[in-house]
């Protein structure tokens, strides 16, 4: 009699999961392709991001990427619950499939017009999200006007790496302007 009883939770527990009936995500079908989605570059070869998911965080959470190319996302679980990665903004919703902790699922994903877009974990209907699993991925005109600062050592002798300041001289306290 008491292995009838065991016996009838367990069967329901069988049906439920057999017949697709997990939270959101939790299947292992891989994301169907939508908007913005892409199997192949678009003339010029793809921009490799790897993203880390882990509890509650993705690293990097700020992603910048030039308007009119094709990201490849590599979706690395870092944690130990099943994560996936999705993309959305202006027009586009991209997501990769859900890996268990060590998998990486790849993505791509082309970003035709500047804007911004969020980067998060969609698994358990976004309270991965909202425990703090997202970030931010701006995608900038192709013709960028952005400078970005050369960092570290040039290598060069004749042009060493200058440390920056947080303060000019005068209103930073634990520098002495010259005399």
């Amino acid at each position: 009699m008491k292995l009838r009883r065991a016996a009838v939770p367990v069967a329901a527990l069988a049906a439920v999961f057999g017949l697709g009936v997990l939270p959101c995500h939790w299947s292992v079908a891989q994301a169907q392709p939508q908007a913005g989605v892409v199997s192949q570059t678009q003339g010029q070869p793809a921009l490799e991001l790897r993203v880390t998911l882990a509890e509650w965080s993705l690293t990097p959470a700020s992603i910048s990427v030039p308007a009119g190319r094709t990201v490849r996302f590599l979706a690395q679980n870092a944690g130990i619950l099943p994560h996936a990665l999705a993309v959305e903004g202006p027009g586009l919703y991209a997501e990769s499939p859900t890996v268990g902790a060590g998998g990486t699922a790849p993505f791509e994903v082309l970003f035709s017009a500047p804007g911004l877009y969020d980067i998060f974990c969609p698994v358990n209907a976004g309270e991965h999200r909202a425990l703090g699993q997202e970030g931010l991925l701006s995608v900038l005109p192709a013709t960028s006007s952005l400078a970005l600062p050369a960092t570290g050592d040039s290598g060069r002798e004749d042009h060493p790496a200058a440390p920056l300041a947080a303060f000019p001289p005068e209103t930073d306290p634990g520098i002495q302007a010259p005399d």
